[in-house]
């Protein structure tokens, strides 16, 4: 027998009087708001007095408000060119069918709090149609549909998209459905980055005439395309479903899309798959009553063709399964399979051209793959010769990568990266504070520590020149390093994994002893120590490693916080030092010399004075009293001064580079002889 419709049967009356109690025990309009235990218990009692044939009950979807759960907003438009097929039963049509016995219907989605409905309802039926037809199990992409329509459409709200499966393109003038995982369900409206690769399109849709009113067609649309996209009015009732046939039909405005993947007659109901993932109804489907609610309405289908990747004219699944179920209707294939993934081996990745896939070439053990990227290793970069990828080379330490750009030196190197002092390093490199600190002996020769690289270092045979106030130190030897932060921030110092019992202190001053000290520790890993203090943005702090009574040995120290304060340029210029003119030779660039005041200037063309003839009016190589005459003398008469003094040029007196020897020379000049 089957059930009654009892929204149509019962009339306006429980209608009106059903919503007006839900009205009033809630406050708000129990169609728009979370489903309250209070709200079920009412719920619970109409369907006491109007026969539902289905249970409600608490569900994730109850948790949620139904402006989250439901998101399909009809065009005005949307028949406006749209293509339309009578689907005519060609046959009688069984009296029941359901495309998950058939293994047709890939595992349930949750669309989660997003008005996504309509992307679920689009994608379901196209994955269905791959499972069914390409024998392929695939997750798609709602997040793609969600994003980069050009439609409007968005978690709030949107019409079925099957046409962004077929030809109509995102923002990247990209058509077809893509993979989740190039692009995963978030639940939200995130901005669109395409382009993405478009792994599977459909061949055509359609909607099916008068489908509401015509049962028959849309069965036999789900016999000919697999499961379907429909529309439906969902309620309180319809949210709060936990089981059984759904009849509490009401007329309202189409507000949700869902997928039917078949019906049973005996029944009377349509089988309907949604999108509030599997703890839903009957396992994320529920039975409803033809036409019940206007479930039907706006049904279309998506026509799916089997994939024919070799152009064989056989399609892949009876490539690699000939005469098995459905490919014992068609004509056979003769490829090979070696990852039985369904997908005739012709048409993978074979970057080897061996005819073999990547993926079979790596797991026989025929290929290496050591970064298990999927790509066999004598497919990858490998910019020194030698037979290992450019990533693994640097990852594994064969080849230093000073950058960390997964390129080793030596081919940054070659492709032109500088390295203006020739020491096998590009000079970007040269720049980073080192990878290992050697530990000092003395606290006033310490080196400055950086952040997160591992040191290492003894105390054996090294003077004692410290002191700290835990450990019971006695006479052991210890060794320092310097470590100034460029910010805020805690900071850990730990020697834990050293071979000896240790003792750590941090000190503000050097050398260091108790007078100075911040913190110490003696065993706080076994007998090895850590420290954790706060540091600020340029004070200096010196590190102390030394032993408890008299002890002495290996350890193993590693400093995590804030960036240290470091430069191996004067200039910030991006070139080491020791590669820029130094015209003095005192180790520092010629205008790093100017800024710091260490040499002069006056003419502006960034040489140090010293470097040039300027002022030095008798040519004898320094500016000194001796050139006060002589300067005189090329201002008063330059003739007797070139007689007096030949292969010495009077510009020798243009101190501040205006082309002339004049009286605004008088200055700079006794400047530089002061200077």
């Amino acid at each position: 027998m089957r059930p009654r419709r009892t929204g149509e049967l019962s009339g306006w009356f429980w209608r009106v009087a059903g919503a007006a109690v839900l009205f009033v025990a809630a406050g708000v309009d129990p169609a728009w708001g979370q489903v309250s235990r209070s709200e079920l218990e009412e719920l619970r009692a109409r369907g006491e007095r109007e026969g539902w044939t289905f249970s409600v009950g608490e569900n994730p979807a109850t948790a949620r408000s139904l402006s989250e759960l439901c998101g399909l907003v009809e065009p005005e438009d949307w028949r406006v060119g749209a293509t339309f097929d009578p689907c005519r039963p060609r046959r009688a049509l069984p009296a029941a069918f359901d495309w998950r016995t058939y293994g047709g219907c890939t595992p349930v989605r949750d669309q989660r709090s997003c008005g996504s409905c309509w992307a679920f309802a689009t994608v379901g039926p196209l994955e269905c149609n791959i499972l069914r037809l390409d024998g392929r199990s695939v997750d798609l992409s709602e997040q793609w549909l969600v994003s980069c329509n050009r439609s409007g459409w968005s978690c709030d709200g949107g019409w079925f998209a099957h046409g962004y499966h077929l030809a109509a393109p995102d923002s990247c003038a990209g058509s077809g459905a893509v993979l989740e995982s190039y692009f995963p369900y978030s639940a939200r409206d995130l901005p669109c980055e395409c382009p993405y690769p478009h792994e599977y399109h459909i061949a055509g849709w359609a909607y099916i005439e008068s489908a509401l009113e015509n049962p028959a067609a849309i069965k036999q649309a789900i016999l000919d395309y697999g499961p379907v996209s429909v529309a439906v009015h969902v309620n309180s009732a319809f949210q709060s479903y936990v089981g059984g046939i759904f009849n509490d039909c009401q007329a309202g405005t189409i507000n949700h899309a869902v997928v039917l993947v078949g019906w049973d007659d005996s029944d009377g109901v349509w089988i309907m798959r949604n999108s509030w993932g599997p703890r839903w109804g009957e396992n994320g489907y529920m039975r409803i009553v033809y036409g019940c609610s206007r479930i039907g309405y706006a049904a279309c289908y998506v026509d799916y063709q089997m994939r024919d990747c070799n152009e064989n004219s056989v399609p892949d699944l009876c490539d690699v399964r000939c005469g098995d179920g459905f490919c014992a209707g068609h004509a056979c294939g003769e490829s090979l399979d070696c990852n039985h993934n369904l997908i005739p081996d012709e048409c993978e990745f074979d970057c080897n051209g061996n005819g073999v896939p990547d993926d079979c070439d790596i797991a026989s053990g025929f290929s290496a793959d050591c970064n298990e990227n999927g790509t066999a290793d004598d497919c990858e970069p490998d910019c020194n010769g030698n037979g290992v990828p450019d990533d693994c080379d640097a990852l594994s330490g064969t080849s230093p990568d000073c950058n960390r750009n997964l390129v080793p030196d030596e081919c940054d190197l070659a492709l032109g990266a500088a390295d203006c002092n020739g020491n096998g390093i590009p000079d970007e490199c040269d720049l980073y504070p080192p990878a290992f600190t050697a530990a000092q002996d003395n606290c006033s020769d310490a080196e400055l520590l950086c952040p997160d690289a591992l040191q290492s270092g003894t105390t054996a045979n090294t003077a004692r020149d410290g002191r700290a106030s835990c450990g019971g130190e006695s006479e052991a030897g210890d060794v320092w390093y310097y470590y100034q932060p460029a910010g805020n921030g805690f900071v850990q110092i730990s020697l834990c994994g050293s071979t000896f019992d240790t003792v750590l202190s941090v000190h503000s001053g050097c050398p260091g002893d108790v007078s100075n000290q911040i913190v110490c520790n003696d065993n706080y890993c076994g007998l090895q120590s850590q420290v954790t203090l706060f540091v600020s943005a340029g004070h200096e702090y010196w590190i102390r490693v030394g032993g408890a009574a008299g002890a002495g040995g290996d350890f193993s120290l590693r400093l995590v916080g804030p960036a240290c304060v470091y430069s191996a340029e004067c200039n910030d210029n991006g070139i080491p030092d020791e590669c820029e003119p130094d015209c003095n030779g005192n180790g520092l660039p010629d205008d790093c010399d100017i800024t710091a005041g260490r040499s002069t200037d006056l003419n502006g063309n960034g040489i140090p004075d010293e470097c040039e003839a300027l002022g030095d009016m008798n040519c004898d190589g320094v500016v000194n009293s001796f050139d006060v005459d002589p300067f005189v003398l090329a201002f008063v008469n330059p003739q007797a001064y070139a007689e007096a003094f030949p292969g010495c040029a009077a510009s020798n007196g243009d101190i501040n580079a205006d082309g002339a020897l004049n009286v605004f020379d008088i200055d700079p000049f006794v400047l530089l002889l002061t200077k």
